[in-house]
This record gives structure tokens, sequence and C-alpha cells, in this order.
């Protein structure tokens, strides 16, 4: 499992849309959209501030899946 399929995952889970997810971490919509699409990849600040948000383990998506 990727990153973006967990944070994918954890969102879908919560409930939570990209639009709260995005003001409340600070990541921009776009990005969180294209990532969360699989077009592309988050960088490591964005990872970081959706974990913060979600409280996971930056580490779980390792051994996720």
């Amino acid at each position: 499992m990727t990153p973006e399929e967990m944070i994918r995952r954890e969102l879908d889970k919560r409930g939570m849309t990209m639009a709260t997810a995005s003001r409340q971490s600070g990541v921009k919509y776009s990005t969180l959209q294209s990532a969360l699409a699989g077009r592309t990849k988050l960088n490591v600040c964005a990872y970081l501030s959706l974990c913060l948000l979600l409280s996971i383990d930056p580490r779980a998506y390792r051994n996720a899946g």
C-alpha cells in the first residue's frame, strides 16, 4: 500500500472530505486531489501534515495493506 492509498483509506474511514483535510492540514486541495487519484505522489511535508491531522504514524504505510 502506498502512502497515498493509506491516506485515502483513512479519510474514507473517518468520513472526512478532501476539502476538509486540505483546510485542516494546509495541503493544497489540488495537490491532495491529484495524489489521492494516483496521478502524483505527496511530498514529505504534505504527507507529514496529513499524518498529523489524522493522528497516524507516518511509518504505518509500510505495514498496511
